[in-house]
């Protein structure tokens, strides 16, 4: 295990006291992200956490991994869903209060218990471990610090690599594999529907495309079936270059885009660049302890309003989904949201993607994102590459 017997410990007792203010009797956690997080491992496997007792591990696949690197010391075997039901069967959970992963959750596997024990109350617990989570320890922080080196060094090839004639699909591979050869994984996203790559790598025109998958980000990748990401498209003389990707460690994210010129940048670039970096100092000195996230997004947008480019901010020319940027840990998209009508008051632990942009149709985007640290007296930068319009 990376993290301390204690940490694992605290995590547990930490879900326990949110349970009971919440009257939750069992917690069921079946999503891989939360099984490793709490067991310090991913596995097929199903965790139990009743409310007064120790926790339960039914491992369906690999014992022997579990015994070795599990922090939960209970361990049984188990068939799948049907091993996990029977316990509970044995155990009557009458009138008990369960809470499931409502976000992520399969339907047949809820179907599953509430066919097999009508007796329970399910509750959505996935806002409560998103919320524990949302709280960085130092350890969780040396992890998105060793992923923000290496975040870096990826940037320093890329302003080696960018040159004419290149694709962007053969310099973000060159990138992606010296950085997985230093140790980096790719992040993982919370969803159903999860589809997550290295990055976003954008030149030309295609820093205005608005990928077919997240609608802040651009480039529409090589193929209908993950319509976002680099293409085929060479570089060409006078292209920006809008590269934002995601690199993890021990499976804690940072997320990071810096912006690149093909040549010598032009005053309006330039201006448009130094209108972000002016926002994001607005924005690290409002990433503090008691400030709401709308307060963050506000100072933000206000910034880039007053340069003349508040209807570009982010997406504006093409949604109406105004945010600057999302938490940040063992999935790349976290809570909080940074937006205007969040009503999340910052904490001191939690880290940010900070990630303003400007996107003009017809004319192109220039990108900038750090990952940061919410400490009492302001954001510290986790990311390591300069702010500078990198002209390659």
């Amino acid at each position: 295990m990376i993290f301390t017997e204690q940490e694992m410990s605290s995590r547990l007792t930490a879900l326990k006291g949110r349970m009971k203010d919440q009257n939750i009797d069992l917690a069921f956690i079946v999503y891989p992200t939360d099984l490793y997080y709490f067991c310090g491992i991913t596995l097929h496997a199903t965790l139990l956490v009743p409310l007064e007792n120790e926790p339960i591990l039914f491992v369906q696949i690999n014992m022997a991994r579990a015994k070795k690197d599990s922090a939960i010391r209970n361990l049984q075997p188990s068939r799948g869903i049907s091993t996990v039901i029977d316990y509970l069967r044995q155990t009557r959970v009458d009138g008990v209060v369960v809470g499931l992963e409502f976000d992520v959750l399969p339907v047949q596997i809820y179907h599953k218990l509430a066919n097999a024990l009508p007796e329970a109350t399910f509750t959505d617990i996935s806002p409560l471990i998103l919320s524990i989570r949302s709280k960085k320890s130092s350890r969780e922080i040396n992890c998105i610090k060793k992923a923000a080196k290496i975040s870096s060094y990826g940037f320093k090839l890329c302003e080696e690599l960018i040159s004419p004639g290149k694709t962007e699909h053969e310099v973000r591979l060159t990138v992606a594999r010296k950085e997985f050869l230093l140790g980096a994984e790719i992040p993982e996203m919370r969803a159903w529907n999860k589809r997550m790559d290295w990055g976003v790598f954008a030149s030309g025109e295609n820093t205005t495309e608005i990928s077919g998958y997240w609608m802040c980000e651009t480039g529409s990748g090589i193929y209908p079936f993950r319509p976002y990401g680099p293409t085929y498209k060479k570089i060409e003389k006078g292209d920006i270059v809008c590269v934002n990707k995601g690199v993890a460690v021990h499976g804690y994210c940072v997320d990071e885009a810096r912006t690149f010129v093909v040549g010598k940048a032009t005053e309006q670039q330039a201006k448009i660049f130094a209108s972000l970096c002016r926002a994001q100092e607005v924005m690290l000195k409002k990433a503090k302890h008691g400030v709401t996230a709308r307060e963050l997004y506000l100072a933000g947008w206000q910034e880039i309003d007053k340069a003349g480019y508040g209807k570009y901010f982010m997406a504006g020319a093409f949604y109406d989904f105004p945010y600057v940027g999302h938490g940040v840990g063992l999935e790349i998209d976290e809570p909080p949201m940074l937006t205007p009508s969040s009503r999340c008051v910052l904490e001191e632990g939690m880290v940010l993607a900070i990630e303003p942009k400007i996107i003009i149709p017809g004319w192109g985007g220039i990108d900038l994102e750090d990952t940061v640290l919410v400490t009492n007296d302001g954001g510290g930068i986790l990311t390591e590459t300069e702010w500078k319009l990198f002209e390659v």
